[in-house]
């Protein structure tokens, strides 16, 4: 399997060495290909994704098999110009999870739903369904999570600034996006600030403003 090394070796020891870590496997697995995703290496994770999801559906994990396909698979089909079919992905893959509480896999979905629409320019959809689900996200407390509320306004801007785009440069639109750029900042995270001055270059595009 076509995976980081160090990865690989992690999941080999736990699984040879140790009893009761099927969630650590689940984890180094999930990690280990998500890592490929954050370094571009998207041959590397198509090679790799079908066999450890495999794995995971033999033995009926079905965390793990929700967990690759609602944040893995569809980047996959985005990657090769399929965003229909990574739609569909992020459909049938929370179809299988249960819907009584909004968790973090419902979350990965939605994210996964705003990035499609990102990725094919429809930013009012991409507005519009982050809106919707923005509720959700809040009640289930999941925003206390550092790396899940950075993550969530980073999506929430993005799609508020394509939705600004496709009408002109929307100045209350940009105005949330910029809130969202300076809430992100208040987290003081090196790579949350890295985020921040990405949106923030996006809004002064979109304003025009080459200072």
């Amino acid at each position: 399997v076509a995976v980081p090394s160090e990865s690989f070796f992690a999941s080999v020891l736990l699984r040879d060495r140790c009893r009761g870590v099927a969630w650590e496997i689940d984890n180094t697995h999930y990690y280990s290909l998500l890592v490929l995703f954050y370094l571009g290496e998207m041959k590397q994770l198509e090679e790799a994704l079908p066999g450890l999801l495999k794995e995971a559906e033999d033995r009926g994990d079905l965390f793990c098999v929700t967990n690759m396909r609602t944040r893995l698979s569809y980047l996959i089909a985005l990657a090769k110009d399929e965003p229909e079919a990574a739609r569909q992905e992020l459909r049938e893959a929370i179809a299988i999870w249960p819907g009584d509480n909004f968790l973090v896999q419902h979350w990965y979905e939605m994210m996964g739903q705003v990035e499609c629409r990102l990725y094919e320019g429809d930013g009012p959809a991409a507005s519009r369904l982050t809106r919707e689900r923005w509720p959700l996200l809040k009640r289930s407390f999941l925003l206390r999570v550092q790396s899940v509320l950075i993550f969530s306004l980073s999506f929430r801007a993005r799609a508020t600034m394509a939705a600004a785009s496709t009408g002109g440069a929307d100045l209350d639109g940009l105005a949330s996006a910029e809130s969202d750029a300076r809430r992100i900042e208040r987290e003081r995270m090196p790579w949350g600030n890295a985020i921040a001055a990405i949106l923030r270059a996006g809004i002064a595009s979109a304003r025009e403003d080459k200072m």
